[in-house]
């Protein structure tokens, strides 16, 4: 009886070394440096990875993901907009000019387009950033109540930042009733460039 006993306190301690030992080893392996993320601070949830580089969380970027991802995006912009395909006979090619904001939401991920299409109830578009390409962006199709008052949909929308981040092309689809009552369905391109003011 003593003998079983002793049996499993001799497995249990040897199992608990065993387990010791991998982990100490696996921390302690020769060549690596574990000094490398002792005096780095990640930021907003991000963690030290073996090369002292921060590891950020989906909407924070720069070395240690002290920076909102949505930042490059908030400014003034204005717009080149050009109907590119339209079911309406004499809509397409028709350009426009406008200024819009891109301004920042609760969120770290998304932002809003203000003065969507040159028009002041049309603010407040949600655009969500591509969680694996932060210079793309998708358009929000339900999140502007007032546009669905007043019989204007976005069906669908993109856009992209350029590399240099002063320019943004985005493209979109909209529906809505014309000036003769009628559902037309444009699909528009926008080329923006960044205000300094």
């Amino acid at each position: 009886m003593v003998s079983k006993k002793n049996n499993v306190i001799v497995a249990t301690v040897l199992a608990i070394f065993s387990f010791v030992a991998v982990i100490y080893m696996s921390c302690n392996k020769p060549g690596k440096d574990n000094t490398k993320c002792k005096n780095v601070v990640c930021r907003n949830g991000g963690h030290c990875n073996d090369s002292s580089d921060c590891v950020c969380p989906v909407g924070y970027e720069d070395t240690v993901c002290g920076t909102e991802t949505v930042a490059k995006y908030i400014s003034n912009w204005g717009v080149k907009q050009t109907i590119m395909y339209s079911d309406s006979i004499g809509y397409k090619g028709t350009d426009s000019f406008y200024t819009v904001a891109l301004a920042r939401t609760a969120t770290p991920t998304t932002f809003f387009i203000t003065k969507f299409n040159n028009n002041d109830y049309y603010s407040n578009i949600v655009c969500t950033l591509d969680s694996i390409n932060s210079n793309h962006f998708r358009i929000d199709t339900i999140s502007a109540y007032q546009m669905i008052y007043f019989s204007y949909q976005i069906l669908s929308g993109q856009g992209e930042l350029n590399a240099t981040r002063d320019t943004i092309t985005a493209n979109y689809v909209t529906r809505y009733r014309n000036h003769t009552s009628n559902w037309q369905v444009d699909s528009v391109r926008l080329i923006m460039a960044k205000h300094d003011y």
